[in-house]
């Protein structure tokens, strides 16, 4: 036994080290155990309490919040409409606080009860601005002091926020676009601008269609579970719903992406975004106007130059020229790489290798050191061809 652990030891190690991981599993799994049991019984006192005294709002108020706390931990729906059900209860009796019509409006937010939820946290920002008095601590202030009482804006953009956030998920993007705008004037934190941003671009990524945004997000989560041939199909027929052409042409980009990368139709690929890009407003320089289309010029590109370099490993050599020609129509790093593989196709004829050098050792820079190699001897033998040997010479 001694000679076994001896020379098993590492094996050992491994073994001892899953059962501890099991052991803390199960640990964990009775101590979630143990936490129900408890708000069970912490459930069943507060009803007992609450039928002795129906009035008593502090019971009430922590009865609430067991059930609240149960969903928090246990995520089960019917925990949250039970603390809902006794939040609302005990509005009944206290309609003076705030955080209780907040609280409820949570749950109702959990719930995805939209509507509900709405309402309550409008009701939660009126009973913040009425009672903002409250938070006057000077014994001398007078009734316009207390009139004019400062409400907590950390509080009141919280409240704002979810009700345009429930707006856009009832589908009013006008109301929810224009309560989001009010909620951005109440930021106090660079998180909060970047939530209010967020959920802003998220409403007008179609002009205000959401239904479009919904189905674009449920489509890049199939995307990212690898389900690419029904990613693309949604995409292809989400096209047909969709208000703008910012909003058509990412998912045109998108179809293109998955159809070249993961489904093996690069032709196809490269066919629908040549439209997307002859199509969009450049700059002299190239570049798109629009600075987010960028990613697409540049995709497109990259599919065009593999596209040539698989062309040209068959020795398809007008295929493979035209999409590098392609390639080198767009303003994107890999350009001079594209002049090169042009170059070697078309190297019996010494004045398009001279052009198409002339153009790659303007993106001298971005080319590998074999790249720079091959781009100069193929200059030095176009320009000796033409008996420029002073040229060729100076190329080597």
């Amino acid at each position: 036994a001694i000679d076994h652990m001896q020379k098993g030891n590492h094996t050992l190690s491994i073994v001892t080290s899953e059962a501890e991981s099991q052991e803390s599993q199960q640990i964990n799994s009775e101590a979630y155990k143990k936490i129900g049991r408890f708000l069970d019984e912490a459930v069943a006192s507060f009803e007992n309490a609450i039928l002795l005294n129906p009035f008593d709002l502090e019971a009430r108020g922590r009865f609430a919040q067991v059930y609240a706390l149960k969903a928090e931990r246990f995520k089960n729906e019917q925990d949250y409409r039970k603390a809902a059900h006794e939040l609302e209860n005990l509005l009944n009796l206290e309609k003076g606080k705030h955080d209780i019509y907040a609280r409820l409006a949570e749950n109702y937010f959990r719930m995805k009860a939209w509507q509900p939820a709405y309402e309550i946290f409008v009701e939660a920002e009126r009973v913040l601005k009425e009672t903002a008095f409250l938070n006057v601590e000077d014994p001398n202030a007078t009734l316009q002091d207390l009139k004019q009482a400062a409400v907590d804006t950390s509080i009141l953009f919280y409240y704002r926020y979810y009700q345009g956030v429930t707006q856009a998920r009832l589908y009013h993007a006008d109301r929810a676009l224009e309560i989001l705008a009010s909620a951005k004037q109440l930021v106090r934190t660079p998180d909060d601008e970047k939530a209010v941003n967020s959920y802003l671009d998220w409403i007008n990524w179609d002009g205000g269609n959401i239904r479009g945004a919904e189905i674009r997000d449920s489509l890049l989560v199939l995307q990212n579970d690898g389900k690419f041939a029904e990613a693309t199909k949604g995409f292809t027929r989400l096209l047909k719903s969709l208000k703008t052409q910012n909003a058509r042409d990412e998912i045109e980009w998108r179809a293109a992406v998955l159809q070249s990368q993961k489904l093996g139709k690069k032709d196809e690929a490269v066919s629908s975004l040549h439209q997307l890009i002859k199509r969009t407003e450049t700059q002299a320089n190239g570049f798109p106007v629009d600075t987010s289309y960028q990613r697409y010029f540049e995709d497109y590109s990259i599919m065009c130059y593999n596209l040539g370099l698989e062309y040209a490993n068959k020795r398809n050599w007008q295929d493979a020229y035209a999409y590098f020609l392609q390639a080198t129509r767009i303003n994107w790093q890999g350009r001079a790489k594209s002049h090169v593989e042009i170059a070697k196709i078309v190297q019996n004829n010494p004045d398009l290798v001279i052009k198409h050098c002339t153009e790659a050792q303007a993106g001298e820079n971005t080319l590998s050191l074999l790249e720079k190699q091959q781009l100069y001897q193929l200059l030095s033998v176009a320009y000796l061809k033409k008996g420029m040997t002073d040229e060729a010479r100076q190329a080597r």
